[in-house]
C-alpha cells in the first residue's frame, strides 16, 4: 500500500510538470522573440575581468561561467564599473526577479557569507500597503504584484536614513490577513545594505540608492513550478487556485515590470544561486566592508558602537 502510494504521488507530479510545462510553452511562444532580441542587448560575452571592465554594461553571468573570483584580502579585487557609491561608506545591493526566480535564496547565501554584523537585510514585502479597512474576501481580491500595492516611497525615505547612519523601523505586514501590524522591526545600519524584491528595479527613485543592481533571471516554467511547490505545501492552497492567480495578475504584472526592469541591472545571474555570481559579488561586497573599516572610526560607527 505504501509503495502504490508513492507511485500515485509521482504520477501526480509528473502531470502538474507536464501540465505545467506545456502551459509556460503556450504562454511564452508570443514573447520568445523579443525576449531573445531583450537578452542580446543586456548580454555581453566575457571570459575575464579584463573584458567586463572594458565593456561598461549589464553582464550576463551564464556567459561568463569560467569566471572566478578569490578574495585575497585586498580592496581593488573586483570594481564593477560606473558604480559610484553615493556614501562612501556604506554600499547598497539590491536583488530582484521574478516570483520563484531564487533571488531570496541568492539573498540568504550573500547574508550568511558577509556574516550578519555586516549587512542589513530589507525585503520590499514587508512595505505592502496596509488594506485592514477593506473586508477580506475584498482583500484576497486585490493585485498584489502591480507596483502601487507597496508603499516604496516609505523604503526611499529609510534608506536614506540607513545610509545617514539612522537607525529606521520596518513595518510588520501579516500575509494572511494582508494588513499591516502594529509592530515595527528596529534596524541598524551596517555596511552593507541589502534589498530583495520583485518589484524593486521597477521604481526610479528607488534605483538611484542602489550601488549593485542583481537581478535573478530564470525561465518562467521553472519559476511557476517553484511557486506550485512552495503555495500547495506551506499555503495549502489548491493547484486551481494558484494557476488562476498566475494568469491573471502575477504573469501580467511579470511582463509588464519586473522583465522589463531587467535592462536596470548591472548583474543578470541565471537561475538563482549561482556560485560565479555569489563569488563576484561577495568579493566586491567583503571590499566594501574592508574600505568602511578602515575608514570609519569605532565612535562614528553605527554598527560597531550597537552590535560590539
Amino acid at each position: 500500500m505504501e509503495t502504490q502510494g508513492i507511485g500515485m504521488q509521482i504520477i501526480y507530479f509528473f502531470g502538474v510538470f507536464c501540465y505545467v510545462t506545456c502551459l509556460s510553452n503556450s504562454l511564452n511562444s508570443a514573447t520568445a522573440n523579443n525576449k531573445l532580441a531583450r537578452e542580446r542587448s543586456l548580454s555581453i560575452a566575457a571570459s575575464s575581468l579584463e573584458e567586463f571592465r572594458k565593456y561598461q554594461l549589464p553582464v550576463n553571468l551564464s556567459e561568463i561561467a569560467k569566471l572566478h573570483v578569490e578574495d585575497d584580502g585586498h580592496d581593488d579585487d573586483f570594481d564593477i564599473p560606473s558604480l559610484a557609491n553615493k556614501n562612501p561608506n556604506i554600499m547598497v545591493i539590491g536583488i530582484a526577479g521574478g516570483s520563484g526566480s531564487g533571488k531570496t535564496t541568492l539573498a540568504q547565501a550573500i547574508y550568511d557569507a558577509i556574516g550578519e554584523e555586516n549587512i542589513t537585510y530589507i525585503s520590499h514585502d514587508s512595505y505592502y500597503r496596509d488594506i485592514s479597512h477593506l473586508p477580506l474576501e475584498e482583500r484576497e481580491k486585490q493585485n498584489f504584484d502591480h507596483p502601487n500595492a507597496l508603499e516604496t516611497t516609505l523604503l526611499v525615505e529609510q534608506l536614506a536614513e540607513l545610509k545617514k547612519g539612522n537607525a529606521i523601523a520596518i513595518p510588520r505586514y501579516d500575509f494572511g490577513t494582508h494588513s499591516r501590524l502594529v509592530e515595527r522591526d528596529m534596524t541598524f545600519p551596517r555596511p552593507v545594505i541589502l534589498v530583495e524584491g520583485i518589484l524593486i528595479f521597477s521604481e526610479p527613485k528607488l534605483l538611484d540608492l542602489f550601488d549593485i543592481r542583481v537581478f535573478v533571471d530564470t525561465e518562467d516554467d521553472i519559476r511557476l513550478i517553484r511557486r506550485i511547490q512552495r503555495d500547495t505545501v506551506e499555503r495549502k492552497r489548491t493547484l486551481e487556485s494558484i494557476l488562476h492567480q498566475y494568469l491573471t495578475t502575477v504573469r501580467p504584472m511579470h511582463l509588464e515590470f519586473v522583465e522589463s526592469s531587467k535592462k536596470n541591472a548591472h548583474i543578470i545571474v541565471p537561475v538563482g544561486l549561482n556560485k560565479v555570481a555569489l563569488e563576484l559579488v561577495v568579493s566586491r561586497l567583503k571590499a566594501s566592508i574592508r574600505h568602511y573599516r578602515k575608514h570609519t572610526s569605532a565612535k562614528d560607527d553605527p554598527s560597531k558602537s550597537l552590535f560590539q
